[in-house]
């Protein structure tokens, strides 16, 4: 439990979701979180009885070092079986730009207020010792998965790669997305029945 910590409202919107949808459902029990009772309490507004979501700000005092900082752990700590899109360093710099919370495993907590457009109550860390004092089920990778993921355990330790992890996850998010909504579908078509006439 946090102890030394007071849960802050904030606007919902201004924590970005960092886990993938398919690491949810690949990783259930990481991401195991209650969005029924969510939902209920928000229906009957007893919003206060939602444990409040762990969000984690920029530890680092400009975005050129935060860049380098990412830099450095992307190239030491590769991404877990997901591919890289087109224009990430930009996609970094508006993330950065942006100022944004970075929200631990209250995901499926937070997407329901997000949805309801409703403010929500969050632990903000911004240090170690507060980091230290994390709720044990709040943290993503679990302690009763430390023999199973012990080097992703060790990461989870530490506040400074915690959000490095995390912001690597929220840029892989938004790029996966742009590339999405800005592929060319009638070309990529044209392309696939060329490709099977050839063969």
């Amino acid at each position: 439990m946090v102890t030394n910590l007071e849960a802050r409202t904030i606007d919902s919107n201004s924590v970005l979701i960092t886990e993938h949808n398919s690491a949810k459902r690949k990783y259930p029990e990481l991401y195991g979180d209650t969005p029924t009772e969510v939902r209920e309490a928000i229906e009957k507004g007893k919003i206060s009885e939602i444990p409040p979501i762990v969000a984690l700000q920029n530890p680092f005092q400009s975005i050129d070092r935060t860049i380098e900082a990412y830099q450095q752990y992307t190239q030491a700590i590769p991404r877990q079986g997901e591919g890289h899109y087109e224009h990430e360093d930009a996609v970094l710099r508006e993330i950065l730009q942006q100022n944004s919370l970075l929200c631990y495993n209250g995901n499926r907590r937070l997407e329901e207020f997000q949805r309801a457009g409703i403010p929500i109550r969050a632990f903000v860390i911004i240090s170690q010792e507060e980091y230290d004092q994390m709720p044990a089920e709040e943290r993503r990778i679990p302690k009763r998965l430390k023999d199973e993921r012990p080097a992703q355990y060790e990461i989870d330790q530490n506040y400074v790669l915690s959000y490095l992890g995390l912001l690597d996850d929220a840029v892989y998010i938004r790029t996966e997305k742009r590339h999405w909504e800005n592929l060319d579908t009638g070309k990529l078509l044209t392309q696939m029945r060329e490709r099977k006439k050839k063969s």
